[in-house]
């Protein structure tokens, strides 16, 4: 096995002379986030990688171009005898360490000769970044031409909210931040760009399915209709969600979806997953819940936070036992929610403050059994352990 350079020496280039070419310590993007925190990378993040591959020996054809502006094509081999390769992963999150290849076929005679030019694409695009963290469009495009910023519809749209992408070279920890907000700095430099792409999930009932243009419509909690292709894979389970359309079926899509300037969902551009949701789905009812809007209650009634319903799906997910049978959400008039659920001989609720993450538990019997109520600390596990050992002893568990 090849050895991986150590990304925190600073003595230099290592060169790695193979038979089958030449490798050169070339760029070292750091990767922040829960995701990364076991020196692991998630395979879809490599698809980021793939097309960052893509911008640099395009801007480094253009870099030649500039310099040879008389030339009509690049000399042979310039990029065909080049690749960029994933040949580690070094500390620090997570860190692949990627390394400029010159093939054996071409390594002598072509691809050394033009490197200094994948070296100054490289510098152009880190710069670029460096532009949209510091919010200046106009920049951006003093490093990059308009045409290329569009390749970060793709370079990054794997990175969630909480994550970034640092532009690191091979002998330092850190450089600009490519995050989902610089991403979409990036691809709004450029003056033609309407939209912006991301990876994300798309809840809805499919409203239509058309077999002859192979296209589906999903209708979102807000009504709105929005249209995307039919993969085949998933055909079958976006058809029977469509017929039962009228049952109020509901789907979890995951896909690459296009929204425009105003970060307005616009058209669903691929598939990756289709589920079917159960009725009692918590991401389906808290999304439900956010349209609402201040005086939803008769003029009165305060609307939920949007950043306190994100942190009770993420609750929910992370702490609420598979096996307890889900609740049913209500908004409640101070901007809470409350969850209730039918229990053997009685009903069970907790009313949520979403803002101090703090819930009152009540269980209320039809027979002679006590009542019972509790205040609890919904902001760590140990709240959500007390939650289901309450729910598990009143019958809350799912058979």
């Amino acid at each position: 096995m090849d050895p991986t350079p150590d990304p925190s020496r600073n003595d230099g280039p290592i060169e790695d002379d193979r038979p089958e070419g030449v490798r050169k310590p070339f760029l070292s993007p750091r990767l922040i986030g829960a995701r990364f925190d076991h020196h692991a990378i998630p395979l879809d993040v490599l698809k980021d990688l793939a097309a960052l591959e893509e911008l640099i020996v395009e801007v480094a054809k253009w870099q030649y171009f500039q310099e040879n502006p008389d030339r009509q094509r690049t000399p042979k081999g310039f990029s065909r005898g080049v690749q960029l390769e994933l040949t580690g992963v070094g500390e620090g999150s997570a860190r692949p360490l990627i390394s400029l290849a010159f093939l054996a076929s071409h390594a002598t005679l072509y691809g050394e000769a033009h490197a200094h030019y994948f070296e100054r694409s490289r510098e152009a695009i880190v710069q670029a970044v460096e532009a949209a963290e510091h919010d200046e469009p106009g920049r951006i495009r003093e490093h990059l031409p308009e045409k290329y910023l569009d390749y970060f519809q793709r370079i990054g749209r794997s990175l969630r909210h909480d994550e970034a992408m640092l532009f690191a070279p091979p002998d330092k920890q850190d450089g600009p931040r490519l995050d989902p907000k610089t991403r979409k700095t990036l691809i709004f430099a450029s003056r033609q760009a309407h939209e912006w792409s991301e990876e994300t999930v798309v809840r809805g009932r499919i409203s239509d399915f058309n077999h002859v243009k192979r296209t589906f419509e999903v209708e979102l909690a807000s009504g709105q209709i929005v249209q995307g292709p039919i993969p085949s894979a998933q055909a079958d389970t976006l058809l029977d969600a469509h017929r039962a359309y009228r049952d109020q079926q509901r789907v979890s899509l995951l896909c690459v979806a296009r929204f425009n300037r105003e970060n307005m969902l616009d058209r669903i551009e691929s598939i990756e997953h289709v589920s079917v949701l159960v009725p009692l789905d918590i991401d389906a009812q808290l999304e439900q819940i956010a349209q609402l809007r201040d005086g939803w209650l008769d003029g009165h009634g305060r609307a939920p936070s949007r950043a306190g319903l994100e942190w009770l799906a993420t609750a929910f997910a992370e702490h609420f036992d598979d096996d307890l049978a889900l609740p049913y959400l209500y908004p409640t008039e101070s901007g809470g929610i409350q969850a209730e659920w039918p229990v053997a001989g009685g009903e069970a609720s907790l009313e949520i403050d979403l803002e101090r993450q703090l819930g009152l538990w009540d269980c209320t019997y039809f027979d002679d059994r006590e009542d019972l109520e509790h205040a609890v600390d919904l902001s760590d596990a140990q709240g959500w352990h007390s939650i289901a050992q309450w729910l598990g002893e009143a019958g809350g568990r799912v058979k």
